[in-house]
């Protein structure tokens, strides 16, 4: 018997977790996520198989390497295979924008993205409910429609729109065109790179201090003592990307959002209201199309106070010559990703240089110019760069070989 060890690079046994984290997500990630897409656990004990009577295989999934023990015919037998099985996992690059986009008192959030995309002359099926129904678990792409039925048919009645659809290859163009708009703020813009069927999670958000208890001081000094708790208040995304047939990519999405509310007096402690929005669907879209989602509606009240400087801080009369108001916004949250399925690493720089980085300036700038193309120089521009540097510098050592009679004397630089 003769033992052999090979080194699988399978997409099933390459780690032992599942969790990508995205570069502009904060703590958070594995142990503490709240969205509801299950990570995969992968065994870690070693497992074992007896295969013909005579070939024992020890999958080790830690060292991730498979150990065989048996006839070298068998050992041959199962090197071809693993190197047959043996491939590079497929990766897809995901372009994740959220933002809130403000509705005002009209509530025409559906409307006016419809009409910004039919503006830019955008490819797009879709779909919505009026009264802003939310976005459904499963989204079938068979039953998006016409943007101009969707206008149609809930423009008309003045209600808003949770609108839903599938855009095509000018998602750039869109996002640029949105992010025009006053109402519309970016809260992540971000590339997330994550292998077939495995989960990319974004994070991002802050911790705020909640005061949990108080406590009066000993020998009678009086002191008031409060203890803080400090909760995560963040943007919580994840994906996970499934690569089917014909490019389509199938998109399981979960988002949780966090929202600090109003104050709360609770005995002597003022303690703020902590807001929680979910959303969880799942969509299928070809490679390079996107997919926007709406539904979460959040509501912010703030305080507004005017009036005349100093003559409206007199007391008792101030009020006359000042005002306070409460204002009420309206927003709903807007997602929209676009996957992309990268088959080597040299696409995926390229892709994240293209697009991960850029302001909104930059990237308004770089629709208007030509695509940028990386030249290699030519042998004879390599040669004659590297004859330069060797002469303008006489530190450089040369060394010569002598051959025999009739060749020439090469000096290797």
């Amino acid at each position: 018997n003769q033992n052999a060890t090979s080194r699988n690079n399978l997409s099933s046994r390459n780690s032992t977790t599942n969790r990508t984290t995205g570069q502009q997500g904060g703590q958070g990630g594995a142990n503490g996520s709240r969205t509801s897409i299950q990570e995969q656990t992968i065994p870690t004990e070693p497992e074992s198989r007896l295969v013909g009577g005579r070939t024992l295989l020890v999958a080790d999934n830690v060292a991730n390497t498979i150990i065989v023990n048996g006839p070298p015919h068998h050992i041959e037998l199962i090197r071809d295979l693993i190197t047959d099985l043996d491939s590079e996992a497929q990766q897809v690059a995901l372009s994740a924008v959220v933002g809130s986009y403000g509705i005002g008192d009209g509530l025409n959030f559906g409307i006016d993205l419809a009409q910004a995309l039919k503006n830019t002359g955008s490819d797009f099926s879709a779909a919505g409910s009026a009264s802003f129904g939310g976005v459904p678990s499963i989204i079938d792409p068979t039953t998006l429609g016409d943007l101009g039925a969707v206008l149609s048919a809930n423009g008309a009645s003045g209600n808003g729109v949770s609108l839903y659809g599938l855009l095509g290859d000018d998602f750039g163009v869109f996002v640029n065109a949105l992010e025009t708009e006053t109402k519309f703020q970016t809260l992540e813009r971000t590339v997330l790179t994550t292998r077939n069927n495995r989960v990319a999670l974004l994070t991002s958000g802050q911790r705020i201090a909640i005061p949990s208890s108080t406590f009066t001081g000993g020998n009678n000094q009086g002191g008031i003592n409060t203890n803080v708790e400090y909760r995560d208040v963040q943007l919580e995304l994840e994906i996970q990307p499934l690569i089917n047939s014909d490019n389509q990519v199938t998109l399981e999405i979960s988002l949780v959002r966090d929202s600090v509310g109003t104050l709360r007096q609770v005995g002597d402690l003022r303690v703020p209201d902590i807001n929680t929005e979910s959303l969880s669907t799942s969509v299928t879209v070809k490679d390079g199309s996107a997919v926007i989602l709406g539904g979460i509606m959040t509501t912010t009240s703030s305080d507004a106070s005017g009036g005349i400087p100093i003559l409206s801080r007199i007391p008792g009369i101030g009020r006359i010559f000042g005002s306070n108001d409460l204002e009420s916004n309206e927003s709903e949250l807007i997602i929209m990703i676009q996957p992309r399925i990268m088959v080597s690493q040299a696409e995926i720089d390229l892709f994240r240089s293209d697009y991960s980085g850029m302001s909104k300036s930059t990237r308004e700038a770089e629709s208007f110019l030509p695509p940028r193309r990386t030249m290699l120089p030519s042998s004879d521009e390599t040669k004659s760069k590297e004859v330069e540097e060797i002469s303008s510098n006489p530190n450089i050592p040369v060394s010569e070989k002598t051959v025999p009679s009739g060749d020439v004397t090469d000096g290797k630089k």
